[in-house]
């Protein structure tokens, strides 16, 4: 029987070199600049223009406003029911193309905005998954998260638990004109990062990337969140999710 050569198997030679004391350095990519300010949390600036963020957020407002079958709605944990908002005081807005159904004059932008959005993100994962040596293959539904007004936050949690399976993590944010709201991991010697508008911050999932999103000061802050995994194992159920946003 001949034998296998793994040598020049990139998963046995690809670089190691990160840690906490050498991470890797700055970089560009699809003219985005791609900063590491914490060991395997990944910035991408500026990913989305200022002129889609303006777009963004006119959509989510004018098909949010209650005028439509949409809307945003108190926001929950994974492992309750009904919103806890000790943990988490914001409203969000959960869906993907899919849920939304056939293409009409209440859904079309929302559709668009959606597909607009992946396009961005996957391409800066695909970036993230090739420097780890990974395949995010999964995608959740987005959840666009609204943050308005002072105190509104989400205590510390990780994303991937006993209640949901999740690997790697990213928070799009849609704008940049508010206080307070930073996104804070108390495990990564308690850094505490600011987006700007167009910033998408991708980092593991698990429980060393405890991470929350601080107190408003003012303003009102939009992002988006998107947990991605390696495999759709745990996931199956995932497109049956109760459409809490309809309105009926």
């Amino acid at each position: 029987m001949q034998e296998i050569d793994d040598s020049q198997n990139p998963w046995f030679t690809k670089d190691r070199s990160e840690s906490a004391s050498k991470r890797m350095q700055d970089k560009s990519f699809n003219n985005i600049r791609v900063s590491n300010p914490g060991l395997g949390l990944n910035v991408y600036h500026n990913a989305i223009s200022k002129e889609n963020c303006d777009k963004y957020l006119n959509i989510l407002e004018d098909r949010l406003n209650g005028k439509t079958r949409y809307r945003w709605n108190e926001a929950q944990v994974t492992n309750s029911n009904k919103p806890i908002k000790y943990a988490r005081n914001c409203s969000d807005f959960k869906y993907n193309s899919k849920v939304l159904g056939p293409r009409n004059d209440e859904n079309s932008s929302l559709i668009d905005m959606y597909d607009e959005i992946f396009n961005v993100l996957k391409s800066c994962v695909d970036d993230y998954a090739r420097y780890w040596g990974i395949n995010v293959v999964y995608y959740e539904s987005f959840n666009f998260v609204k943050y308005e007004g002072p105190g509104q936050q989400f205590r510390i949690h990780a994303d991937h638990g006993p209640a949901y399976n999740t690997t790697v993590s990213a928070v799009i944010y849609l704008n940049d004109n508010y206080e307070g709201g930073e996104i804070y991991f108390p495990r990564l010697d308690n850094l505490t990062y600011k987006p700007q508008f167009g910033d998408i911050v991708i980092f593991p999932s698990n429980y060393i990337y405890e991470h929350a999103s601080l107190d408003m000061i003012s303003g009102t802050k939009y992002c988006v969140v998107v947990m991605t995994d390696i495999n759709e194992i745990g996931h199956k159920n995932q497109y049956a999710e109760r459409q809490r946003w309809l309105v009926f």
